[in-house]
């Protein structure tokens, strides 16, 4: 982002208020005219420069920066340890949240995670579901400790609350339900081979 510098215009040496010259007989200029000329600007300012509240311009863009997709990182969502000991006791679940032009953006809303096992010969491979995650996004607390500022995306550590998982093929169902109404989607199928896998990058 730029910050625009604001430009300021000086007054040149030897000049008074409203230009009139330091030196040489005072006098008072008419005041009815200056009145009408403040009041014109400042009908000016409300009419070209003035953003209301629920206007047009304003809905339009809080549309076009809100969350339009989500996507779940494949490449970084992954198994992980808790509690450090090679045991997939739960999933690291990066998310990131693309506005209406592409952008990451941040969000808010309900966030409902599901961890169903694969089932193979059928239609629907949502096999039996493992787990249930919901987090709530807010715009207080509860977003920064979930935002990565850096890489602008969202990290939610998800503690399995039973046993820890076995290899297998497994679906991460994500669904963001913003305060617009919207209902975003995303899935994930990912694999896990035997042995330990890493240790979670921070804890629930």
């Amino acid at each position: 982002m730029h910050n625009d510098a604001a430009m300021t215009t000086r007054p040149k040496p030897g000049a008074g208020r409203l230009g009139v010259p330091q030196s040489g007989p005072r006098f008072s200029p008419p005041r009815a005219p200056l009145l009408v000329l403040c009041l014109l600007i400042f009908a000016g300012c409300q009419q070209n420069g003035t953003l209301r509240t629920g206007g047009t311009d304003l809905d339009g863009f809080a549309r076009l920066v809100s969350p339009h997709e989500i996507e779940v990182q494949e490449y970084l969502t992954k198994p992980v340890s808790f509690e450090g000991s090679g045991d997939p006791d739960g999933i690291e679940l990066i998310l990131e949240l693309r506005d209406g032009q592409g952008h990451q953006t941040k969000g808010v809303g309900t966030l409902v995670v599901e961890l169903y096992a694969t089932r193979t010969a059928s239609g629907d491979r949502h096999g039996t579901r493992i787990a249930l995650w919901t987090v709530e996004l807010r715009a207080d607390d509860s977003l920064k400790a979930y935002w990565d500022n850096l890489a602008r995306w969202f990290k939610f550590p998800l503690l399995l609350k039973e046993a820890t998982l076995t290899p297998g093929r497994y679906i991460l169902a994500v669904q963001l339900a913003t305060p617009t109404g919207d209902k975003l989607v995303d899935e994930y199928e990912f694999r896990l081979e035997a042995g330990p896998v890493q240790s979670a990058s921070a804890r629930p």
